[in-house]
């Protein structure tokens, strides 16, 4: 959850910073590989339900487009997925492997001014035997208006053993 509030401020920050580039028409697209290196997750999960801290390591995958129309709206699409994302039981010693995807969605309309954002999180941390597997499914719809009034809406928020 916090990897996605850092990746929704970043994220945010380069719409505003798009948004204040209106002009013609243009398209970009970035694909990159970031190294991923944080503190310990807390996989409650683990270790039949008691969980342990998970030390992972990997690359954070990012796939982003962003269209500047001519009539200077921005639409911007963002993919991140985990890409070799293993982690390390601090107790257990077990292995585990991050996957899923984060799906953002940002519009930002000129002449009103108003940004709109849709942030789809599915997060999978996977490891041997029954029940260590995490499942983490969010789903967070968000307009923030000129006035700087933020209206948000949460609409799934699953957290599962599997």
């Amino acid at each position: 959850m916090k990897k996605s509030v850092i990746l929704i401020g970043v994220i945010a920050a380069m719409s505003f910073v798009s948004a204040a580039a209106f002009a013609q028409a243009q398209k970009t697209k970035i694909n990159e590989t970031i190294p991923f290196v944080k503190e310990p997750k807390w996989i409650p999960c683990a270790l039949g339900g008691e969980g342990e801290f998970v030390d992972f390591r990997g690359n954070i995958h990012l796939l982003s487009y962003e269209i500047i129309a001519d009539n200077g709206n921005v639409n911007s699409f963002y993919h991140v997925n985990p890409t070799g994302m293993t982690g390390t039981g601090l107790t257990s010693g077990i292995t585990y492997r991050g996957c899923g995807v984060d799906l953002i969605f940002n519009k930002i309309k000129k002449e009103s001014g108003i940004v709109t954002t849709t942030l789809n999180v599915r997060e999978r941390f996977i490891s041997p035997g029954p029940g260590n597997n995490l499942i983490a499914t969010f789903l967070y719809y968000w307009t923030v208006y000129p006035d700087g009034t933020i209206a948000f809406e949460s609409k799934i928020e699953s957290v599962e053993c599997r």
